[in-house]
């Protein structure tokens, strides 16, 4: 799944425009999964932070949607960014984004694409990112990927997402 985590207290400097700002980082991406195990119906993997964290993530589908739970052990405030599928966008007919409040989507000439959060108790904030050409490997061309951010406090957290996705518009 299309999971990445920031640790708060950990900053950075970067220049932007050639002036120096302030910025939380570095941004970590699932990797060095362990844990793993594959259902008939469901798949399973651990993601370890270091001691600072662990996500174990549970997949499986239900009437072509993508459902992702999160069981999340965090000893720090981190900030959690899910996304969902990339759709293709292209500069000379571009799609639209639209949120909610509990999801984001995303409908263009290439398809539809969505994400929402399918449970209450956990503030997510929707995002839309616009990928820049050649930073997916299903389209060359930009991009559109909806998303959901989180910033989860020292603890245990449980987040469950619906994801969807199809080429036709």
């Amino acid at each position: 799944s299309s999971i990445g985590v920031q640790f708060s207290d950990v900053k950075m400097m970067v220049s932007r425009q050639r002036n120096p700002v302030e910025e939380t980082g570095p941004f970590l991406t699932r990797n060095r999964v362990e844990n793993i195990s594959v259902a008939e119906d469901c798949a399973a993997s651990t993601w370890k932070i270091g001691e600072r964290a662990e996500l174990r993530t549970y997949l499986t589908s239900v009437n072509g949607w993508q459902i992702r739970i999160h069981r999340i052990s965090t000893n720090e405030e981190i900030v959690v960014y899910e996304t969902g599928f990339a759709v293709g966008n292209p500069p000379e007919n571009p799609g639209i984004f639209q949120t909610d409040g509990t999801g984001c989507c995303f409908e263009g000439e290439r398809g539809f694409t969505g994400i929402c959060s399918l449970i209450d108790g956990i503030t997510r904030t929707d995002c839309a990112v616009e990928c820049n050409p050649n930073t997916n490997l299903m389209d060359w061309e930009k991009t559109a990927l909806p998303g959901l951010i989180s910033t989860l406090g020292r603890g245990e957290h449980l987040l469950v997402t619906g994801v969807y996705a199809h080429r036709d518009a």
